[in-house]
């Protein structure tokens, strides 16, 4: 039986808006973008309670419904991948050998619905990894699952694109190996500070004036990661913004900035 293309969702007609005006082609454009942050402890498996590929499994199907519809995903997890390759291996296959094959069709099969459209090039799959200090040294099967789910889309016909990002590998120097490559981010100089703040601030309306941003960096520093928060501030609040009140509520207690940024962006 033939199928009809799915419908792009929300996500996808985001992605092909911004891709047009870039000026990329349909096959530059990622197909999808996932977000794994180890930092939420629903993905923190520390104590091994519960199948680290498992809990990454489920979080990508859960994603999959932001770029594809809602019902191609479902009939995937109701009726499963096609286990007759597996379903007749010998007992003395490991039950975490059969989790993990079982687990990788599964991915698989999500890519060929990635790759059913109307572009014969192969759909760009971007993941990005993030927080993974909480899991290097702590988890090595959540590691080990990282690539395996790459793999699996590989497999599915996709081009998997993995972005690792840690505060620190020294934990697990062996993941640094299987980069392509590796970026360390500096702290911005003042001026790159001042910069970032002022274009950012712009682009939501905002005006800050340099009383202002001496006063935003001496706060929350120079680091890109403490800024993009303060951006987000910015945007979840610029029409009330008060960069002096704000300023003036944090600085009394520095231990606790990044603190209230993230905890005023995630709410």
């Amino acid at each position: 039986d033939s199928e009809t293309n799915p419908s792009p969702t929300a996500s996808g007609r985001r992605w092909r808006r911004a891709a047009k005006y870039l000026g990329l082609t349909s096959s530059q454009c990622p197909a999808a973008v996932f977000h794994f942050d180890f930092d939420r402890r629903d993905l923190q498996n520390r104590d091994g309670y519960f199948s680290s590929l498992d809990m990454l499994t489920n979080e990508l199907m859960r994603q999959a419904r932001r770029w594809l519809p809602a019902a191609e995903i479902d009939r995937l997890l109701d009726e499963g991948p096609n286990s007759s390759s597996y379903g007749l291996e010998s007992q003395a296959y490991s039950r975490s050998s059969r989790n993990y094959h079982g687990r990788g069709e599964l991915v698989t099969e999500l890519a060929r619905l990635f790759n059913r459209n109307s572009d014969p090039s192969p759909p760009r799959i971007i993941f990005v990894f993030d927080s993974m200090e909480q899991i290097l040294g702590l988890d090595d099967l959540a590691v080990y699952s990282i690539f395996h789910i790459a793999k699996q889309m590989a497999q599915g016909g996709a081009l998997p694109f993995l972005i690792c990002v840690s505060r620190s590998f020294a934990a697990d120097e062996t993941i640094v190996n299987r980069l392509d490559l590796v970026i360390n981010l500096e702290q911005f100089s003042d001026s790159e500070a001042r910069t970032y703040l002022t274009n950012e601030a712009v682009r939501q309306g905002i005006a800050l004036d340099d009383t202002d941003l001496h006063r935003v960096i001496a706060t929350v520093g120079r680091s890109p990661l403490a800024l993009r928060l303060a951006v987000s501030l910015m945007e979840k609040d610029k029409d009330g913004f008060d960069p002096k009140h704000w300023v003036k509520s944090l600085r009394d207690d520095p231990g606790r900035i990044q603190a209230n940024l993230y905890d005023r962006v995630v709410k």
